[in-house]
């Protein structure tokens, strides 16, 4: 990742969790659902020009922006029928198994689709937590999970570890893709409320135990001793 997108990246996840903080003072999606628009927008707009190597916007970003899209659909709209809300999230699950495959095989991959790319996946997985909470009333703690994406960024810019570092591997993204399956399922109401619950309730304890293993790597000493984090400090 560049610089420029490492900036952008950063000032994204300060908004984000802003927005999320403002969420749980107010109850309500609407600021939340202009900061994140706002700032993806901003991505689009700031990083023209350099979205694939050929210049272009590329199928596999076009793809990406379906999934922003829906995403913000999903949190402006909580009155939206079942049948919508499943078709929703099933298109951008979808979108999500293709985009990047798209990308590579076309040659289009690059930075700015891999950021992208990233932040969709984080944007529908706090959608779903905010549909959880409004329509089978879990508790705001549900966020918590939603938040570690942006929360992990804002750790990482203090202590400022090597991008290797920071780096998911298939576990990882495995738990997420895993995650959020697990908790759109939650949003049928064949799910019983403890069904819910317990879910929700696995799915929080999976992706804490994920962020704190990629937090205790962080700090991993290397093989020539002292962690990649204050290798790259020094450098």
């Amino acid at each position: 990742m560049n610089e420029r997108l490492s900036v952008w990246t950063r000032q994204h996840a300060t908004l984000m969790a802003m927005g999320v903080l403002a969420f749980m003072l107010e109850r309500s999606s609407f600021p939340l659902l202009a900061i994140a628009g706002g700032s993806i927008l901003g991505l689009l707009i700031r990083f023209r020009g350099s979205y694939t190597p050929n210049k272009g916007f590329g199928a596999g970003n076009i793809l990406t922006l379906i999934r922003v899209t829906l995403a913000l659909v999903l949190m402006a709209k909580n009155d939206l029928s079942l049948a919508l809300t499943a078709a929703a999230i099933m298109i951008a699950l979808l979108s999500d198994g293709l985009d990047g495959w798209i990308a590579r095989k076309s040659g289009m991959a690059s930075p700015f689709g891999e950021v992208f790319d990233q932040e969709s996946d984080a944007l529908l997985f706090l959608a779903i937590c905010l549909l959880l909470i409004e329509d089978r009333q879990v508790g705001l703690w549900i966020l918590l999970p939603a938040s570690y994406r942006y929360l992990f960024i804002l750790f990482c810019r203090s202590i400022k570890p090597t991008e290797k570092a920071i780096q998911g591997t298939w576990v990882t993204r495995a738990i997420g893709i895993t995650s959020v399956m697990a908790l759109a399922i939650c949003l049928a109401p064949i799910v019983t409320d403890q069904g819910v619950y317990w879910t929700a309730s696995a799915v929080t304890l999976l992706l804490s135990l994920s962020f704190l293993k990629s937090g205790f790597l962080l700090y991993r000493p290397s093989p020539t001793g002292g962690s990649d984090a204050q290798k790259d400090i020094s450098n």
